[in-house]
């Protein structure tokens, strides 16, 4: 027993400094990223396969017709809840990166109070829908008024965990979360293609488990610890930064919905769908180099956003490239009803290669606010210009790329305003 713990232990050792050797050509804090990328990819993986797993359900036992509407309720409130306070979860990691843990206690608070109006506006759309006599949508929206609040203060203990670096946490967390709440879903649907039920099943179980994760949570908080008031000052100001933002990245099941069909919006949603879960997986990066960054100088972090480009670039070309040529034979055989998504989503992929630009989470974790402003803003104008023009001429093919083109623009924005703000420190 003890020789073998002495293998492994110099295992360990050998295996850090391999690791930390490796850092001069990546320039990233290996042993960091690899200690922490265990628990998040393993999280990730269980999260893709239940969402794998319940793409086949949806598309073998729910019509296109449905689904439709199922993805376009959820987008809807989406957009009405980007009225609320979206940017706490980045604030409150901040937060509690730097030791103030009962911020989260303030935060919770803060979630409730300014969910009012995405609950006024998720009454109001069911007020318009029962008036429509469209009263699936209209009792859909009420249950989600009704609950989303609550799910979206309880979820903030996932930003307590990552502010910890307790990704191993997180990540069972999570991935228990999508096994239940799709379980749930999966019974559902195995019986009725209602969608009224579809959206309880979903609402009801997330209220459930997140709020007993929360109260988990609660029992792990230095009880002597401050609050950052400052926080939520911020949050305040990403929250409004993120508005256009927000709704723009939902606004496109919408469009859909209202000028091609709902079940339109099914072939969409399979479409992007892969792309989506290969996102994030490689988002894991992005969630493990906020509280390193956050710790960082303007220039130390400009650095560190050109190594991490070009590094995740030689990674992304071939998963891009691999999906493409693998797209048809997965569809072919997961998702036949779905044949028309094929190319869809071979082009929708692209937008992959953009995302080794950590330039905008840098942004974010110097907290410049001006700069998010500007991006946020012009971004999203763009993207809803983009799509309202493109999608009346080429309909879905137009959504996608509008999408391409304003990631584009929004990466070049976001590494002209970093480096502006490095020489702006320097002066």
């Amino acid at each position: 027993m003890i020789k073998y713990s002495n293998k492994m232990e110099n295992l360990k050792i050998k295996l850090v400094s391999l690791l930390r050797s490796s850092e001069k050509y990546t320039k990233t804090d290996m042993v960091y990223l690899t200690k922490n990328s265990f628990w998040l990819t393993g999280g990730q993986i269980i999260s893709s396969a239940v969402s794998f797993g319940m793409a086949i359900a949806f598309a073998n036992l729910v019509d296109q017709k449905t689904y439709g509407i199922y993805k376009y309720i959820f987008s809807l409130v989406a957009i009405f809840s980007s009225f609320s306070l979206t940017g706490i979860g980045t604030a409150l990691l901040q937060s509690i990166a730097t030791g103030f843990d009962k911020t989260l206690k303030l935060a919770f608070k803060k979630t409730l109070i300014w969910s009012f109006p995405m609950i006024l506006l998720t009454i109001s759309g069911a007020i318009y829908y029962f008036l429509q006599d469209n009263f699936g949508i209209a009792i859909s929206l009420i249950i989600i008024a009704t609950l989303q609040p609550f799910i979206k203060s309880f979820e903030l203990y996932g930003a307590f965990l990552k502010g910890k670096k307790d990704f191993s946490k997180g990540a069972l967390f999570g991935a228990i979360t999508d096994v239940i709440t799709s379980a749930f879903i999966l019974t559902t649907i195995f019986f009725t293609n209602n969608v009224v039920l579809m959206i309880l099943s979903f609402f009801t179980s997330s209220f459930l488990i997140n709020g007993l994760f929360y109260k988990h949570i609660l029992k792990k908080i230095n009880t002597v610890s401050g609050i950052d008031t400052e926080s939520i000052s911020y949050s305040k100001h990403l929250s409004l930064i993120n508005i256009l933002s927000n709704i723009s990245s939902q606004i496109d099941k919408v469009i859909i919905f209202h000028f091609l069909g709902a079940a339109q919006v099914a072939v969409y949603t399979f479409a992007t769908a892969a792309p989506k879960q290969i996102r994030g997986f490689l988002s894991i990066a992005s969630t493990i180099a906020l509280p390193k960054l956050a710790t960082k100088p303007a220039k130390e972090m400009l650095v560190s956003v050109r190594n991490s480009f070009w590094v995740s670039l030689s990674i992304l070309i071939p998963i891009v490239t691999i999906y493409i040529l693998a797209a048809p034979y997965l569809f072919k055989i997961f998702f036949p009803q779905y044949m028309e998504a094929v190319n869809y989503s071979r082009i929708y992929i692209l937008f992959l290669l953009l995302m080794g630009n950590m330039s905008e989470l840098g942004l974010t974790a110097l907290k410049a606010i001006k700069q998010k402003y500007i991006i946020n803003i012009s971004s999203s104008i763009l993207n809803i210009i983009l799509m309202l023009v493109l999608s009346y001429f080429y309909g879905i093919w137009g959504i996608i790329f509008s999408i391409l083109i304003t990631k584009l623009a929004t990466a070049i924005i976001s590494y002209v305003l970093l480096i502006k703000l490095k020489t702006q420190n320097e002066q």
